[in-house]
């Protein structure tokens, strides 16, 4: 529920900041008016966009992060809540690379639907 509340606050940030990056030198207030005319249908599938990517990603991290604290608990043949914290960080950092590199297709459908121009969606009266 966390990823969903907080995918309602970053839709509108992530247009912005993208916008800006891709705006070619664009004054920020230029791009937060552009942002503010935006589409509703464009807000919507960039949050639903955002949304499918927070979640996959953080579904595939925690198992993944538990499950790696588990293998070397076990390697070393201790509790997993008996790991160095060096150990129990190495397998975060591996169990969110992953989840980052198996997400990344689901943030570059996201930053394609955030970059569309609105006269490519036809605005309904």
């Amino acid at each position: 529920l966390g990823e969903l509340a907080a995918g309602i606050w970053r839709v509108p940030v992530d247009l912005v900041k993208q916008r800006q990056q891709a705006g070619g030198g664009q004054r920020l207030g230029a791009v937060v008016q552009g942002v503010v005319s935006t589409q509703g249908s464009i807000f919507v599938a960039s949050l639903q966009a955002s949304l499918l990517r927070d979640v996959t990603h953080s579904s595939l991290q925690f198992p993944m992060y538990e499950y790696l604290k588990l293998v070397c608990a076990n390697l070393n043949e201790i509790s997993k809540d008996s790991l160095p914290t060096w150990q129990a960080a190495s397998c975060g950092t591996v169990a969110g690379v992953i989840s980052a590199f198996l997400s990344t297709p689901l943030d570059v459908l996201r930053t394609r639907l955030n970059l569309r121009e609105d006269h490519l969606c036809p605005k309904t009266q």
